[in-house]
């Protein structure tokens, strides 16, 4: 079974007054953004304080008494709205998902707290007569008691101060202790070698280079007082450098030995206490982290602790654009009162105000890691295609790249500009558009328009690869000119000819009205060649078309210019034919020269992300 929360509302609690708050469509992953002070940290320390007011061992009996005048974490002064000794509310939704996909259950949850140490757990359900009347449960029964008991003792809070050879374990979530602790109590050899192998292949992945941890050792001392004290020893060795040596964990600078913390506890939590569904609340991931490291963190924690549901609160940007079916975001800010609001963030205007929310303006941030730049909507749609094989539908489309169209001769009114070429103002001192004003990293896919292998490459290319050349940004920017004529050079003659040849579509079957009506003939014996690399491809499938009417074939003006039309519909209609043409798209189609192309511009995609392709 997989349990997941699809939404809290929440009320009366710190700095959440009496409007109250409310999380609604809650996924798998939920990023929690916003300015300090905005309520982030106190939505989280409800559930952590809760969860101290439970204990796993606890008997419903011993719960039962404490619920009276007792529980008295959560239930004090100090935690209430303005301290106004009023109650604190919180109601949630929790779906259980059973074997079959589309098996589901929701539970309604409810909690009421008191100053004076009193609170009162509800469960919430539906009677099947009356029909649809939802009502709760006797408050504090046993049904509440095991529902909230379910919820809590699987909440596990990672705050940001987390250091690593701690010596307490404090009341503030993990910390180094609990990292300590997880060595100290484990005496399975099997687990402590498969955690070796996984955190080895974690670190390896999200620093991008060969790394061995070694088995960890404890250490005990006395202090000066003499009391018994621990420490870690926790020792990697970096295999892709000339000389292997060992370095302590801390040598590896606050942000790894976070990551490493991070991933240990929720290793010997899922592996070793075997425990499933966890509500893992994560307080600030990228402090002291680069931001390719907080991705690719982020992305072991995607594909390795699946049922687990992670609530990640951030001052950062660099995880809105992970954004996906398994995301949702929120956007915390304060009230004229000073209470905190929650808004979900649905589409891109959100997303913008979020942005300036965390002060993130224009002018510090590129619009795109990867700008591809193209002649035109076709070879977008082609592109497109290609590179969602290629990469096995692992580059995502206005996150890792965008395309933008240069308009065929635009190209050239396009240029690579310093500094010295813009005036005063930031304008370019002359009328060119410069192609890294909108991102660092820039493909720019040229058609050639040679009509042989011998042809000269047009002026404006060789231009622009002489400025990558002579300013060193070869590792920024390519500039590639296709193999053939055009892209649609690399389309199979056989795809081309099934799509142009399809009767609802591309078809002519005459030309003219009235007395200048005539019908047509295709004939795809005409050319005993195949459709080639320099061959213009709507003249050349033009060719294909004759009059029905031999008589007016013998007319070779009348001929061309029936010719011409044909090309001219095919042209306009490049970017539906190249629609159809993905759609018919198969592995076999492609060749090797298409291959090596794409695989170049997936190659800078990875580069321009900071990933590393395959």
């Amino acid at each position: 079974m997989v349990r997941r929360l699809k939404s809290i509302s929440l009320k009366g609690w710190r700095s959440i007054d009496y409007e109250g708050i409310k999380l609604k469509g809650l996924n798998r992953f939920n990023l929690i953004i916003g300015e300090n002070n905005s309520g982030k940290t106190n939505l989280f320390r409800y559930f952590f304080l809760l969860s101290l007011d439970y204990y796993p061992t606890e008997t419903y009996a011993e719960w039962k008494e404490k619920v009276q005048d007792k529980f008295n974490i959560v239930n004090s002064v100090e935690n209430t709205w303005k301290m106004n000794s009023k109650s604190i509310i919180s109601e949630l939704v929790i779906e259980e998902q059973f074997g079959i996909k589309d098996t589901k259950n929701y539970k309604r949850l409810s909690a009421k707290h008191y100053s004076n140490g009193n609170s009162y757990f509800y469960n919430k359900h539906k009677l099947k007569s009356p029909p649809n009347k939802t009502i709760y449960d006797f408050p504090n029964s046993k049904d509440s008691f095991q529902d909230w008991m379910n919820l809590v003792n699987r909440v596990e809070y990672f705050n940001p101060l987390r250091d690593l050879n701690r010596e307490n374990s404090g009341s503030e979530g993990f910390n180094g202790f609990q990292f300590i602790d997880h060595f100290r109590s484990c005496k399975e050899e099997f687990i402590l070698h498969h955690y070796c192998y996984l955190i080895s292949n974690w670190l390896t992945y999200i620093l991008q280079e060969e790394i061995r941890v070694l088995k960890p050792n404890i250490i005990e001392y006395k202090n000066p007082f003499g009391e018994q004290m621990m420490s870690i020893d926790y020792r990697l060795l970096r295999l892709d450098i000339s000389k292997r040596r060992e370095y302590k964990l801390e040598s590896f600078g606050t942000g790894l030995s976070q990551i490493v913390m991070i991933l240990t506890h929720l290793y010997f939590r899922c592996y070793y206490d075997k425990y499933k569904n966890m509500f893992i609340l994560l307080e600030e991931p990228e402090t002291n982290l680069h931001p390719n490291l907080l991705n690719r963190f982020v992305d072991i924690l995607e594909e390795n602790f699946k049922s687990y549901q992670f609530f990640i609160s951030s001052h950062s940007p660099v995880l809105m654009d992970r954004l996906n079916e398994q995301w949702s975001i929120y956007k915390f800010s304060r009230t004229i009162a000073g209470g905190t609001s929650v808004t979900r963030c649905l589409n891109k205007s959100d997303k913008f105000e979020l942005l300036d929310e965390l002060g993130v303006r224009p002018s510090q941030i590129l619009l795109s890691n990867l700008i591809i730049w193209v002649e035109g909507p076709s070879d977008v749609t082609y592109l497109r295609k290609w590179i969602k094989d290629r990469s096995n539908d692992e580059l995502k489309e206005n996150i890792d790249f965008s395309f933008a169209m240069y308009g065929g001769k635009n190209l050239f009114s396009f240029g690579i500009y310093d500094e010295e070429d813009y005036d005063n103002t930031g304008d370019l001192s002359h009328e060119f558009i410069d192609i890294l004003k909108s991102s660092r990293y820039s493909y720019v896919l040229c058609d050639s328009d040679k009509k042989s292998h011998s042809s000269a490459s047009k002026k404006k290319v060789i231009e622009l690869k002489n400025d990558v050349e002579d300013k060193n940004l070869d590792n920024f920017v390519i500039i590639r000119e296709t193999d053939g004529r055009e892209i649609e050079n690399y389309i199979p003659h056989k795809l081309l000819k099934k799509v142009l040849n399809n009767e609802g579509s591309f078809k002519r079957k005459s030309i003219g009205k009235k007395k200048n009506y005539r019908k047509l003939k295709y004939n795809d014996s005409r050319f005993k060649r195949l459709f080639a690399d320099f061959d213009s491809f709507d003249e050349f499938f033009s060719g294909y078309y004759y009059y029905e009417d031999t008589s007016d074939n013998l007319n070779r003006r009348k001929l061309r210019k029936l010719r011409e039309n044909v090309k001219e519909g095919y042209s306009q209609k490049k970017p539906k034919i190249a629609k159809e043409v993905i759609n018919v798209w198969e592995d076999k189609d492609y060749t090797p020269q298409l291959i090596k192309l794409i695989d170049e511009i997936i190659d800078m995609i990875y580069k321009a992300n900071g990933k590393v392709n395959g």
